[in-house]
């Protein structure tokens, strides 16, 4: 008894010294890996330092860009703000984003809007999304519905699936009112971009097409309830569908609410459907209505609007916003 005892107590002890041995030897190698990654960092930072030290603007970026990933915001913005005055619009856009959300210093709106500019004025379309979002709330310009328009039109233009969304929302803002108008120039400018669920639904649409999952939905809705597209029962159904598969929550609840109505209905809408043809499972921005809802729903107003459109045309080409 007293044999097997004692090497018992020889095995624990024997196991203890190899886990110990272990510990130790895993403590070295993390304390190692730490000073090689710390020499790593260092290493990193002296060849970013030196390279922005020349004055280079990618370099300037990217020195600018390390701070960021330090979360030191405002080194961030010193050295992106070099890199942004020698005119690299990367970095004004990023630099833009610093001052309008307040990150390595005050939010400054004014100083934002100034950034935002320069880079859309070189074409950048995130940039000119934002400001049509500037001009539209007011925020470090002064709110200007023409002008926040036309940023968001360019923007689009270059396919910006944010600035696609803007517009649908743009479109169906009524907050302005009615505008009073000093000239008929001005008039013109500003029927072009007075509220209109039709061209809300051509916005969301196209930004529904490139996969946006609210646009989606705001396509589907607006053919539920018939504002800015005919009513069609299947195209809600079907772009209802397609935000519910990215988990937008209000096409789910939409659908759900669908589900739950009566079989009768259910049945009664599929038989129309079917009747008429249109059970081709294939989303479109159309915006016909399906035949049971022929005329119900879409504003009588395209041919108005195209004859709008094209004055406005011609007036924004000879007046593009020299904005200051």
């Amino acid at each position: 008894m007293f044999s097997r005892w004692r090497v018992a107590l020889a095995l624990t002890f024997a196991v203890f010294l190899c886990i110990t041995s272990a510990e130790g030897r895993t403590s070295e190698v993390s304390e190692a890996s730490l000073v090689a990654a710390q020499d790593d960092q260092l290493a990193k930072f002296t060849r970013l330092r030196e390279a922005a030290e020349t004055g280079d603007p990618q370099a300037l970026f990217n020195f600018g860009a390390y701070f960021y990933q330090e979360q030191n915001y405002a080194r961030a913005r010193e050295w992106w703000g070099r890199a942004a005055r020698s005119g690299m619009v990367r970095a004004q856009l990023q630099l833009a984003m610093l001052y309008r959300d307040g990150d390595g210093g005050p939010e400054d709106s004014v100083e934002a809007a100034y950034w935002f500019r320069k880079a859309a004025e070189q074409g950048n379309p995130d940039a000119q999304n934002e400001m049509g979002v500037l001009y539209w709330r007011g925020e470090g310009v002064d709110k200007d519905r023409v002008k926040a328009g036309t940023w968001f039109g360019r923007a689009a233009a270059s396919k910006n699936v944010n600035a696609e969304i803007n517009l649908g929302w743009f479109y169906q803002d009524t907050s302005d009112g009615v505008l009073g108008t000093s000239s008929y120039e001005e008039a013109v400018l500003l029927t072009h971009y007075a509220p209109s669920p039709v061209k809300a639904f051509k916005w969301f649409c196209k930004a529904a097409t490139q996969g946006n999952a609210r646009a989606q939905f705001k396509v589907g809705e607006a053919y539920s309830n018939g504002y800015g597209a005919g009513m069609n029962k299947l195209q809600a159904r079907l772009w209802l569908e397609k935000a519910a598969q990215q988990q937008d929550e209000d096409a789910i609840t939409w659908l759900k609410g669908m589900c739950e109505m009566a079989w009768y209905t259910r049945l009664e809408n599929w038989v129309y459907a079917a009747l008429a043809g249109e059970l081709s499972g294939v989303a479109d921005c159309s915006g016909l209505a399906d035949r049971r809802h022929a005329g119900r729903g879409e504003e009588n107003t395209r041919a108005e609007l195209e004859i709008t459109d094209d004055s406005a045309e011609n007036m924004l080409q000879a007046s593009e916003p020299a904005d200051e």
